[in-house]
């Protein structure tokens, strides 16, 4: 709730302030093998790591939040699409050095990330949060562990990601 109120916060001093923000969708993936391999207790003490390493890399004034199974967000404050594609390529970077450590197994973990920025052209902020989503799903189909910064012409993979989860 924290993170849906600071979104729609943020989105509302872009479209009244023209100020602009930046929104990170953040996919673990191979997260699913460690979690049916070594169990759920495994998957959590994973995910604790991961949250640890995530909040080191925003600023104390940005919003990291885990959305549910491995998925996470973070909202850039104050942040421009430059700033944020370094942050999101940062992340992407610790996450493919990262290796998750369980008993004598060892699981190389890597993040796909969907960048969209919080601007005053977005008529809501769950429009906004779509896109991340369907950007995020466009980094994990380009070859996972990547970004992709999310423009006007990818609405047509905003579609496709509808029509898919529709079914």
């Amino acid at each position: 709730a924290r993170f849906e109120a600071t979104l729609a916060r943020l989105h509302g001093r872009a479209v009244s302030k023209k100020e602009s923000h930046a929104l990170l969708f953040i996919d673990l993936d191979r997260f699913k093998i460690v979690n049916d391999t070594c169990g759920h207790a495994a998957g959590d003490q994973l995910l604790r790591q991961v949250s640890r390493m995530l909040s080191r890399t925003v600023r104390s004034r940005d919003m990291l939040a885990r959305l549910g199974g491995d998925e996470f967000a973070i909202v850039l404050e104050h942040c421009d699409v430059e700033r944020a594609g370094e942050i999101a390529q940062e992340i992407c970077d610790l996450m493919d050095e990262y290796r998750f450590q369980h008993e004598d197994e060892r699981f190389r973990i890597g993040t796909s990330i969907g960048l969209v920025m919080v601007e005053a052209s977005w008529p809501d902020t769950e429009t906004i949060f779509r896109a991340a989503d369907s950007s995020c799903y466009a980094a994990k189909e380009s070859g996972r562990n990547r970004v992709h910064v999310w423009c006007e012409t990818d609405h047509a993979v905003h579609e496709r990601r509808s029509q898919t989860k529709w079914a």
